[in-house]
């Protein structure tokens, strides 16, 4: 199981840390096409920061939601290797 995990986490690493892929997969799932960023120019003065700003801070969730689940599944880990049962 250890193996499998440190395999998955390689691969996340490699395939899909980068922001640019994380960006680029993400958009091309999004049936709503809000990730476009089309629909910053009608918000005005804040419309430059949104465009610039908000993909980063989406990549970054992102990153953090999948090191938070591989955290969670290495702990549910050491619970099923020291358990009793």
């Amino acid at each position: 199981m250890r193996f499998f995990l440190v395999i998955i986490g390689v691969v996340l690493i490699i395939f899909l840390s980068s922001p640019a892929v994380i960006l680029s997969k993400v958009s091309k799932a999004d049936p709503t096409h809000i990730l476009e960023m089309d629909w910053t120019d009608d918000v005005g003065h804040m419309g430059q920061f949104l465009r610039k700003s908000l993909p980063p801070l989406l990549v970054l969730t992102i990153n953090m939601v999948i090191i938070t689940l591989l955290d969670y599944s290495s702990v549910l880990e050491s619970y099923d290797c020291h358990s009793s049962y």
